[in-house]
């Protein structure tokens, strides 16, 4: 048993009572998230890089961490596939329970792998609140599930009240041990406002990213009170 694992369990969160009665609706619809291949499932090398990077989470986040963040400073600079390929490595390598959000509401992609009835999501369970399972899709990642950003609503997306955050990532931890948000751009308002109710944020950007582009994210996501574990670079040739 890993390390990781090993963590996780001294904080009570490897068996989650409430994790069968959260998602009993799941399958009611017969809606299902079809990711792509992964890369940790073709290649070691990436697997290892995240078995790295989740190692370097519960150090930095310690042993109450259960929900992490993962945006980059603008669009483009990779945080939706890094924030996907962590939960997926927690699910498969670690066979622990994991709820992956979209919390990207100004260019969502998920919609793209569902198939049959798409169900309400994020921005629904923001505005509408509710039980989890009425926003919860199974994904083909065992262990992995998925909440798509839903019916985003352009006017309201930047009036959520903390409470309504604050109640959806309370829910979300009703039923999962380990909850990842695929965030927005940290320079947008719902980015900062969702740092600032999780328990770590990790900021994705590309090598060639400007430094004072990272700086004015970090700066951003700081002054929301968020705590940034650290810095994922994409994209670096050794």
């Amino acid at each position: 048993m890993s390390r990781a694992y090993d963590a996780l369990k001294k904080f009570g969160v490897t068996s989650v009572p409430a994790f069968d009665k959260a998602t009993e609706k799941i399958t009611e619809d017969g809606a299902v998230i079809r990711f792509p291949e992964l890369a940790i499932e073709t290649s070691p090398e990436a697997a290892r890089e995240y078995e790295q990077l989740y190692k370097n989470i519960l150090l930095l986040g310690g042993e109450t961490l259960r929900t992490v963040m993962v945006c980059g400073p603008k669009a483009g600079e990779g945080a939706t596939t890094m924030a996907l390929t962590l939960a997926a490595f927690v699910a498969l390598k670690k066979s622990i329970p994991v709820l992956l959000v979209e919390a990207n509401l100004r260019a969502p992609t998920f919609y793209r792998y569902i198939r049959g009835n798409c169900r309400e999501g994020f921005c629904d369970f923001l505005i509408n609140q509710g039980r989890l399972s009425n926003y919860v899709m199974k994904s083909t990642v065992p262990n992995l599930s998925t909440i798509a950003a839903g019916r985003v609503n352009g006017e309201k997306m930047d009036r959520f009240s903390d409470s309504q955050i604050e109640g959806v990532v309370r829910e979300c931890l009703s039923g999962y041990p380990f909850v990842v948000f695929d965030s927005m751009p940290a320079s947008d308002n719902l980015a900062a406002e969702v740092a600032s109710c999780v328990d770590g944020v990790v900021m994705v950007l590309k090598s060639a990213t400007p430094m004072k582009v990272a700086m004015a994210a970090k700066d951003s996501l700081e002054k929301a009170g968020a705590r940034i574990l650290g810095i994922v670079v994409n994209q670096y040739n050794r």
